[in-house]
């Protein structure tokens, strides 16, 4: 009986050779992959934020519209990259229309992200918020 105990206490060992290196790389992988979902987020938000940021300034010229997206991206994008920092940029700015292109690569996968926005003068809104109201009001 001794004797067939003393042969199964090897397997163990080749158990957890086999498990082991299994588990490591399937943590590595997990953790790669929050990365570069983080980062994908990030990069999301910041094309948003820098969109925004654009057509908020409403009465200026074009050149400053570009200038606020650019810090916009910069804003978001200069703490929050984990695992790139290479981002290429392309902002457009054509009349009252902010165009934000991000493009990220990451290790083997290329990621883009698009944000557009429309200016919003805040006078026109507003009144057209109270036109809109008076209609609803005659319908009642």
């Amino acid at each position: 009986m001794k004797g067939c105990l003393k042969d199964n206490n090897g397997s163990f060992t080749i158990e957890a050779a086999i498990i082991i290196p299994f588990i490591v790389i399937v943590l590595t992988a997990v953790i790669f992959l929050s990365f570069f979902l983080y980062d994908k987020c990030s990069l999301e938000r910041a094309a948003a934020m820098a969109a925004l940021r654009g057509s908020q300034e409403v009465w200026e010229d074009n050149n400053i519209r570009y200038q606020k997206a650019d810090e916009g991206i910069k804003a978001v994008l200069e703490a929050n990259l984990l695992g790139t920092n290479c981002v290429e940029r392309h902002v457009e700015v054509k009349g009252n229309q902010v165009c934000v292109l991000l493009k990220m690569q990451y290790k083997w996968w290329d990621f883009s992200a698009k944000a557009e926005k429309k200016a919003v003068n805040p006078i026109t809104f507003i009144r057209n918020c109270r036109k809109a109201e008076g209609v609803i009001e005659k319908q009642k």
